[in-house]
């Protein structure tokens, strides 16, 4: 077999996606669906990271109680919200670090799973919590100097052009909005995809390598309905993907970030992952764990990392130990 190819890339995901409880298509890309409690609690979480992440100086209304007063509050007001990132990232700081910690704590219980918990080795951080819309992804946005080969994430892409793990597995939990006109589009790999050739892609031979490697329309009918809120999507870096909005007024959103698994020995030497990403991994153990916590200190708080042409990342936190 070889190493580069489909055939490889479909057994490897299949192996760690084995539970029935979950279901794959194509080879490729895997849906389960949460428990109702956890899901809750889950939007909850999400919605409280994003209020707390508004710049302290924003007042905001006591009685915020419920989930539709939460969502009407971040509609009316995601353009104050400074920390959100050009593609609808919203980075942590220290006065929403209480709740991203919590967020974050239940999101990855999620792969503790007897299924899981012995295949994950790293996660990039932080995660990302995204408040996707029309107004965030437009290409009318792109960025003629950034050195990603695609900026906007209505470009078809793989998550390794903007320097993740080749072997990582990408993972999307949908929380709110309309999913059947605000969503991801997916494009399954032809029989001969080369996975070296297209992580050598560039923006000269970008729309050649898409040509040769992926087939050109979405594979969305054959998982037509699960692509849905409540639904944990995982797919292997492989399988080519892009933001699809339909309506300009939707909006959507999901928590999304990428696994790497423990990697065999051949695998190992031909992971590709920048400097940059390999400085964002924590492994599993830690961020599932009770006993630690994540740090995102104030004098921080208006410094961002610009990665790869946007401030993805937070400038800076520190992981401590809960006695």
């Amino acid at each position: 077999m070889e190493f580069n190819s489909l055939e490889y890339r479909k057994k490897r995901f299949e192996k760690i996606f084995s539970n029935k409880k979950s279901k794959n298509y194509i080879g490729l890309i895997n849906f389960k669906k949460l428990d109702a409690v956890i899901y809750e609690k889950l939007k909850e979480q999400c919605l409280d990271f994003i209020i707390a992440s508004f710049d302290p100086k924003i007042k905001k209304i006591n009685f915020l109680q419920n989930n539709d007063e939460k969502l009407k509050f971040i509609n009316k007001n995601i353009g104050k919200l400074y920390s959100m990132t050009a593609n609808g990232f919203i980075v942590p700081k220290s006065h929403s670090c209480k709740e991203y910690n919590a967020l974050i704590k239940t999101f990855y219980g999620l792969f503790d799973t007897k299924e899981l918990e012995s295949v994950i080795k790293y996660w990039q951080e932080p995660l990302g919590i995204c408040f996707k819309s029309y107004d965030n992804d437009r290409s009318s946005l792109e960025m003629s100097k950034s050195s990603r080969i695609y900026h906007q994430t209505s470009n078809a892409h793989i998550e390794s052009w903007a320097g993740y793990s080749n072997f990582g597995i990408n993972t999307l939990l949908p929380l709110f909005g309309d999913t059947t006109k605000n969503y991801t589009e997916f494009f399954e790999p032809k029989e001969n995809y080369n996975d070296f050739e297209v992580n050598s892609a560039n923006r000269k031979n970008l729309d050649q390598i898409k040509y040769k490697n992926y087939k050109e329309k979405p594979a969305n009918p054959a998982f037509k309905n699960e692509y849905s809120c409540g639904n944990l999507i995982c797919w292997d870096n492989c399988l080519l993907h892009r933001t699809k909005i339909n309506d300009k007024k939707s909006y959507r959103i999901f928590i999304v970030n990428q696994f790497i698994p423990y990697l065999t020995r051949k695998e190992s030497k031909a992971n590709i992952i920048s400097k940059y990403r390999k400085l964002g991994r924590l492994t599993h153990n830690i961020l599932s764990s009770k006993k630690h916590f994540l740090k995102f200190s104030k004098i921080n708080d208006r410094r961002f990392k610009s990665t790869l042409g946007g401030k993805r990342d937070a400038y800076n936190y520190n992981v401590i130990k809960l006695k």
